[in-house]
């Protein structure tokens, strides 16, 4: 029997009802998707709020401080940065452009390397032709020769000084005291002539004489004096005479002397014979009086033994300054020295005649002639010969005392150098040389030769600073030691197409300029930053952790445009999601009626069936 329409209904709502729910798992699954979608582009929003850049800060013309993004070409270009800065790669080349590597390779020297950027340029200038003077320069090698062998010789004579101190010590402690005292004693009895014994002789025969003289009549002193001086054997005396007078001898020159102050004196024949009797008279020697004047006067004409005899202590009394009549009076002689026997008598005999014309009194005299008298008496009794050659032998036996060389001067350079210049003029002229453009700029070019040339002592750009006499001004000259490039081989980097050496790579010039490049390969640590340090005048390695002229910031610029995309795409994913759920809503109406309209025909249907088994039962 054929089908119903009820059942065909029911099959066709059925069909239909498969068909939503197809659809409605196709729409689940694509907001599913959006969902996912929807997180990931969260998550790419959250990432991008990490997004950071590196930035350089710089000075700013009006002398502000500014930053500029950090990039290869402006580490590699001089006075964009505030320092020299350079890039290592992880096995320590440096990085460098295409630029300086083209000026390293075509160049052969450092010299050429800066002239190739134009940094070097001729200079001319005139100075003063000033030369160093060679005697002035001999001078003092003279003088550095003779201070030096002061030097071992002053060093010589100290030492000699402490051996002297030591020397002069004991000289002056043991020797020469113990020479002193082995000094003559002129009271030692064996220089005293105990047989001869003139002495107290001539007390004898002198003594009326000498009392009258002491009772004021230095007339009857005066033939003492005269005896003494005019009546020896040979003079006025002679024994084979009755009267024992040598008349030849008073001719008026023999029997005249001089006093020690210029003064002449004459002895007649009356003043020798006045002794009426007593040259006849006998001592109780047994010997004439005569006889003992006559031997006292033939020993004083030695007058540099016989002087008169000094008292222990006794000191000179008489100066240059003092009178005639002072110096005549006293046995010392105004330098010191003491007048001989016979000098004392001359000027005592002057001064018994002359005394008030001096101005000196007679009592002045007298008392000079007890010292005369005394005096004699003692040099005739004393053994002068025999103590002078003791005193003689005993005085060449004296300890020298330790002699010191007088310190050596040292040597003056002014006396060396003196009236010599240091220099001669010879005029002004004309030099010609080479300098530098700019140092700074120069010393930065250096400093990149030198390390693409791999070593690490830079040296600093010498600056002489010279007058110029034809601009009156002075003037910079700024150089450098010239040195051969030695990296002469180079190879080509497969992957780069670049040139490199086992010092440096170069650099792809796309990359140049590509901040984002440059900051990543510094943040993962395959390219190194490293800055020029002034104190040490090498590049060391640096970060921008480290350095506080380098920054890592956030970039806004990126964080922004991570924003708008994720809000973008977050509004599309949204609107999806509203298509989608509406049609999910329209699916599930339908997908209700169909559930009620098969509900209906399922009844329908059952009716029917129900009907027709009552219709055939």
């Amino acid at each position: 029997m054929g089908m119903s329409s009820s059942q065909a209904r029911l099959l066709s709502l059925t069909a239909r009802q498969h068909n939503i729910e197809l659809k409605t798992q196709r729409l689940q699954a694509d907001k599913l998707r959006m969902a996912n979608e929807s997180d990931y582009a969260y998550k790419t929003y959250l990432n991008a709020l990490n997004a950071t850049k590196t930035n350089a800060l710089i000075t700013l013309e009006d002398g502000t401080i500014g930053d500029t993004l950090l990039t290869a070409n402006k580490i590699f270009t001089y006075d964009t940065l505030s320092k020299q800065y350079s890039l290592k790669t992880q096995d320590g080349k440096t990085l460098v452009s295409s630029t300086q590597n083209n000026a390293y390779k075509s160049t052969a020297s450092l010299s050429e390397f800066l002239n190739h950027f134009g940094l070097i340029s001729d200079v001319e200038y005139t100075v003063p032709n000033i030369i160093k003077n060679p005697d002035y320069e001999n001078a003092v090698k003279d003088w550095e020769k003779d201070h030096a062998d002061w030097e071992i010789d002053h060093e010589n004579w100290q030492n000699e000084k402490e051996q002297w101190i030591e020397d002069y010590e004991y000289w002056e402690d043991v020797e020469y005291p113990g020479w002193e005292a082995k000094e003559p004693d002129p009271n030692d009895p064996k220089y005293y002539n105990t047989t001869e014994n003139l002495g107290d002789k001539f007390l004898e025969a002198g003594s009326s004489c000498y009392t009258s003289a002491l009772g004021g009549s230095l007339g009857c002193y005066q033939h003492i004096l005269a005896h003494i001086l005019d009546y020896s054997e040979g003079k006025g005396y002679t024994s084979s005479e009755s009267d024992m007078i040598n008349d030849g001898w008073y001719n008026g020159t023999k029997n005249t002397y001089t006093t020690s102050t210029g003064d002449s004196i004459t002895i007649d024949k009356t003043q020798d014979i006045a002794w009426a009797g007593m040259h006849n008279d006998t001592l109780t020697t047994g010997e004439s009086n005569a006889a003992i004047m006559a031997e006292i006067s033939k020993k004083i004409d030695d007058e540099n033994t016989f002087k008169v005899a000094v008292q222990t202590g006794e000191t000179c009394d008489v100066t240059e300054t003092s009178s005639k009549g002072e110096k005549l009076l006293s046995k010392w002689n105004p330098d010191g020295t003491i007048k001989s026997i016979k000098q004392w008598a001359k000027d005592l005999f002057y001064l018994c005649d002359n005394y008030t014309t001096e101005g000196i009194t007679k009592q002045e005299v007298i008392n000079s002639v007890t010292d005369f008298q005394e005096g004699l008496a003692g040099s005739m009794s004393f053994n002068q010969t025999l103590y002078d050659q003791d005193h003689i032998a005993w005085k060449a036996s004296e300890p020298q005392a330790p002699t010191l060389r007088e310190e050596p001067i040292e040597p003056q350079l002014e006396d060396y150098i003196n009236g010599i210049p240091p220099e001669i003029d010879l005029g002004d002229k004309t030099i010609q040389t080479t300098t530098f453009t700019n140092k700074n700029e120069a010393q930065w070019y250096i400093n990149q030769w030198y390390k693409m040339e791999g070593i690490d002592e830079i040296p600093e750009i010498k600056d002489e600073k010279v007058f110029d006499t034809t601009s009156n001004k002075y003037i910079h000259i700024y150089s450098i030691e010239n040195v051969n490039k030695s990296n002469t081989t180079y190879t080509t980097n497969e992957y780069l197409g670049t040139d490199e050496n086992e010092n440096y790579v170069v650099l792809q010039d796309d990359m140049l300029d590509n901040n984002v490049w440059l900051h990543n390969v510094l943040n993962e640590g395959f390219v190194q930053i490293q800055v020029f340090d002034d104190y040490t005048n090498k590049f060391i390695d640096t970060s921008t952790t480290v350095d506080t002229r380098l920054e890592v910031i956030p970039d806004e610029e990126e964080i922004k445009k991570a924003e708008a995309t994720y809000e973008a795409r977050l509004k599309e994913i949204n609107r999806k999601e509203s298509r989608t759920d509406e049609e999910l809503s329209k699916l599930e109406a339908e997908r209700t009626a169909i559930k009620t309209q098969q509900d209906d025909l399922k009844k329908i249907i059952q009716d029917n069936v129900d009907l027709s088994f009552k219709l055939f039962s």
